[in-house]
């Protein structure tokens, strides 16, 4: 569907969800996401043909599941998404912020040497 439709802004207010849009000069901002999506698409729902949607809605949660498990990221020091929640609770991860050379706010992860 189109984000900035009508029909979509109303059925995001009717399920109480706040939307967020990237600005045209800020592509990186939705990297993140897209990146999560073709994954999805890529490692569960291609590859395969299901017989109902069942099936499919297992499968894309079985992949969500090996992404989070399995699926280390640098930006997340190689860690999975799982790994770095654990770290992130057990205080072994902090954010430094700091401006790029374009003047915007960035942040940037410290693991300490535990995490490491």
């Amino acid at each position: 569907s189109q984000p900035t439709s009508r029909k979509f802004v109303e059925h995001l207010d009717v399920l109480g969800i706040t939307g967020e849009w990237t600005g045209y000069n800020t592509p990186e901002s939705n990297a993140y996401v897209e990146r999560v999506i073709r994954t999805v698409k890529e490692d569960g729902i291609w590859p395969n043909e299901f017989e109902g949607e069942t099936e499919a809605q297992t499968a894309i949660a079985r992949t969500i599941a090996e992404y989070n498990a399995g699926y280390p990221h640098s930006s997340l020091g190689y860690m999975s998404p799982l790994e770095f929640e654990e770290a992130w609770q057990n205080g072994l991860v902090s954010v430094e912020r700091y401006v790029d050379e374009k003047g915007r706010t960035k942040c940037r992860l410290r693991l300490s040497q535990k995490a490491a």
